[in-house]
């Protein structure tokens, strides 16, 4: 749930089993929920043969509100600027 005056915004991994890259992005943004972050989702992109084109093995990929954000590893003050500028 968002705080009162803040922008909602959807942040999703695109991510695969056994990829360790993305283990580590998804262990990073837990502990950031934990501490002030967002909720995040995590989609599976074998689910999707769509995914499975777009992505290939550029994973994981972070996006906010469709926007590609980071790849591979976690770009605090970019997600920061991103989420800043809508509060």
């Amino acid at each position: 749930m968002s705080q009162p005056g803040t922008v909602a915004h959807r942040l999703v991994v695109y991510s695969r089993q056994g990829c360790e890259l993305c283990e580590e992005m998804i262990a990073e943004l837990d502990f950031a929920q934990d501490v002030r972050l967002r909720e995040f989702s995590v989609v599976d992109i074998d689910s999707d043969s769509q995914l499975i084109e777009k992505y290939g093995l550029d994973i994981p990929v972070l996006t906010i509100d469709g926007q590609v954000i980071c790849r591979h590893h976690l770009d605090a003050a970019k997600i920061l600027a991103v989420l800043g500028k809508s509060g």
